[in-house]
C-alpha cells in the first residue's frame, strides 16, 4: 500500500470517532425519528401476515389432505383469511398512532434544523 492510501484510510476511520456538529446530530436524529415511525409498525404487520398465511395453509392442508378434518379446514381457512385481511388496517392504524405520537418532536426538530440553515 502507498502512503496516500494508508493515510486516506487513517482519515476516514477518524472521522468515524470525530464529533460531528451539532445540525448533523440534529437530522441523524430527525431521520431516525422518521423512521421509527414505520419501523415497528412493519415488523408487528409482517409477523401477523404470516402468522395469518401460516394458519391458512393448515387449513387448506386439513381440506385437502385430510379428508376427515374438512370442517375444520374451513375454519381454519377463514380464520387465516380474516387475519391477513385485517393486518393492513392493523398495520394503518398502528402507523397513524406512531405519527401522532412523534408529530411534535418531528416538526420541531424541522423547525430548529430550518432555522440553524438561513
Amino acid at each position: 500500500m502507498s502512503k496516500v492510501n494508508i493515510a486516506e484510510e487513517a482519515r476516514s476511520i477518524a472521522q468515524k470517532y470525530q464529533e460531528k456538529p451539532e445540525a448533523v446530530n440534529k437530522i441523524d436524529l430527525l431521520r431516525k425519528l422518521d423512521q421509527s415511525v414505520t419501523k415497528m409498525p412493519s415488523v408487528i404487520s409482517l409477523s401477523v401476515g404470516i402468522i395469518g398465511i401460516l394458519i391458512f395453509g393448515l387449513g387448506m392442508s386439513c381440506c385437502l389432505v385430510w379428508s376427515d378434518l374438512f370442517a375444520l379446514g374451513v375454519v381454519l381457512g377463514l380464520v387465516g383469511a380474516a387475519v391477513c385481511i385485517v393486518n393492513y388496517p392493523l398495520y394503518s392504524k398502528m402507523v397513524a398512532a406512531k405519527k401522532e405520537e412523534l408529530a411534535p418532536q418531528i416538526i420541531r426538530l424541522s423547525n430548529e434544523i430550518a432555522a440553524g440553515e438561513q
